[in-house]
């Protein structure tokens, strides 16, 4: 991934689904990439995964997600009803999947039969 590269995601929650449309604004080799979405459901939303290192073969992978949701009020009230719960949800779920991919390489498997998670 590079600066400035762009990239699509079909969104859906709820039952809805919508496309959201995200540039690299800052990569950093192994220490930060930060995204921005330029177009979507989101008043606004900038992601910043940091990266650092915790001793041998260990990283530790901090997500710093900036957003707010459309609909003023009403945003403010699904996100602390919702929302906010959904999004800590995905982040931990795509942890859980991380650490099983990395712990199977590091246990010996081989990269294509870990990447099937």
């Amino acid at each position: 991934m590079q600066k400035g590269a762009e990239f699509t995601y079909l969104m859906t929650r709820v039952g809805i689904s919508q496309q959201v449309r995200f540039r690299v604004e800052d990569v950093t080799r192994g220490t930060a990439l930060v995204y921005r979405q330029t177009e979507g459901v989101f008043r606004k939303w900038v992601h910043t995964q940091k990266f650092t290192t915790h001793g041998k073969n260990e990283t530790l992978v901090t997500d710093v997600v900036d957003y707010e949701l459309p609909f003023g009020l009403v945003g403010h009230l699904l996100d602390d009803l919702l929302f906010r719960r959904d999004l800590r949800r995905i982040l931990e779920d795509r942890l859980k999947k991380a650490v099983f991919h990395f712990q199977g390489l590091h246990q010996g498997e081989d990269l294509d039969s870990a990447a099937s998670v």
